[in-house]
């Protein structure tokens, strides 16, 4: 899986400060759906507390397996 580092930009950050101030996540989660809508890619994640998020980014979501 290839991966891109984004740099954060005054942009991206009002964009998480948004989200953050809008759902129940931590500010790291709210900076990685910002970057996933940013960048048009899938959040990929096992956090269940992100489910809530679906309607903002794509998820792609790790089988419990997997993660634990």
């Amino acid at each position: 899986m290839p991966l891109e580092l984004v740099s954060v930009t005054q942009t991206l950050t009002v964009q998480a400060a948004r989200l953050k101030g809008a759902y129940p996540i931590a500010y790291a989660d709210a900076f990685a759906a910002a970057t996933a809508r940013k960048e048009n890619s899938p959040l990929v994640t096992g956090d269940p507390e992100l489910k809530n998020l679906e309607d903002i980014c794509e998820i792609e979501w790790l089988e419990r397996s997997l993660i634990g």
